[in-house]
């Protein structure tokens, strides 16, 4: 397993994760959850994230 990470998009789920946290009063409801994909669309995945239209193509 390789973790594949796009600061930008790390940065900003943070902020919208503390402006969660800070609503429901810092309660833990976040899940990891690992997906898995074709080694050919990573570089996509990596610099855009996920694109919901795309949503059981699979």
């Amino acid at each position: 397993m390789e973790r594949v990470q796009n600061v930008f998009l790390w940065k900003n789920y943070m902020i919208k994760k503390m402006s969660i946290d800070t609503k429901n009063g810092s309660q833990n409801n976040e899940k990891l959850l690992f997906h898995g994909t074709a080694q050919a669309h990573l570089t996509t995945i990596q610099t855009f994230g996920f694109n919901r239209s795309f949503a059981g193509m699979n």
